[in-house]
């Protein structure tokens, strides 16, 4: 049974596409701020959240003084569906306190809401930036892209 586990862990890696390297600036930052350019404050107390539970950067409150800046950005598409019923969260519905539409017509048109967050050094270049889908009020697209930030860092700091 170990060797068969072995050999799945050594077959995964094996077939694991690699990803760019990151920047040095982001890999050695120790201070971070945050800038909600998205409107909604559930996604900055998301992110400051998720950042605080990583335990790898110190969230400041002055831009000047971050290594890096995560800046969190909202967007929508409208897509078409047709001879279904789905549900959709919709963040500014419900008095802004979210909630869900439901789409049941034809040819009907669902807003589909997307979460990114770009990381920016201190010379303003973008170092990383990742693109979530917000599905639900209880889903946590800021904790998907930060996931994905760390999996990346730990990979590379691995190797």
């Amino acid at each position: 049974m170990r060797n068969f586990v072995a050999l799945a862990l050594l077959t995964a890696a094996a077939f694991a596409k690699p990803h760019a390297p990151l920047p040095t600036a982001l890999l050695h930052a120790k201070t971070v701020y945050i800038q909600n350019q998205s409107g909604e404050a559930k996604l900055l107390d998301d992110c400051y959240t998720e950042i605080q539970e990583w335990n790898r950067l110190t969230i400041i409150d002055r831009p000047e003084d971050a290594d890096v800046i995560v800046i969190l950005s909202k967007s929508s598409s409208s897509s078409s569906v047709s001879g279904s019923t789905t549900k959709v969260w919709e963040p500014t519905a419900n008095n802004s306190d979210g909630g869900y539409q439901n789409v049941s017509h034809g040819g009907a048109i669902v807003n589909y809401v997307y979460v990114t967050m770009a990381w920016v050094g201190r010379d303003k270049q973008l170092l990383w930036s990742h693109t979530a889908r917000w599905k639900w009020i209880w889903s946590h697209p800021t904790q998907v892209i930060i996931d994905e930030l760390r999996k990346r860092i730990d990979e590379q700091e691995r190797h």
